[in-house]
């Protein structure tokens, strides 16, 4: 007969927080290296991106990067000017 009650423990794991929300022609940063690009598709946890500055991979040269939502930081919106989208590309962009 044990002399103390078990504790209880959580049988499942936590869901991970939110991934947020992109879609086609919204322009991300890498969390991890800083680098910049637009999501040209999303499928699932899948994302395509076209980095502004190419990047080495095997001795090559590509702008095609994969990536998954929880890595990538939405860049806010800034305004509009007619019918183009400005983006806060530097943290001093936001307006007041």
């Amino acid at each position: 007969m044990p002399l103390f009650r078990r504790q209880q423990r959580a049988w499942r794991k936590p869901p991970p927080a939110p991934a947020p929300d992109l879609e086609a022609g919204d322009r991300v940063r890498l969390k991890t290296t800083g680098a910049r690009g637009t999501v040209v598709r999303v499928r699932g946890r899948s994302v395509l991106l076209e980095m502004d500055e190419p990047f080495a991979v095997a001795g090559m040269t590509q702008r095609t990067y994969y990536s998954y939502p929880g890595e990538l930081e939405p860049i806010p919106v800034a305004g509009r000017m007619g019918a183009q989208v400005l983006y806060a590309e530097e943290d001093g962009d936001l307006p007041e």
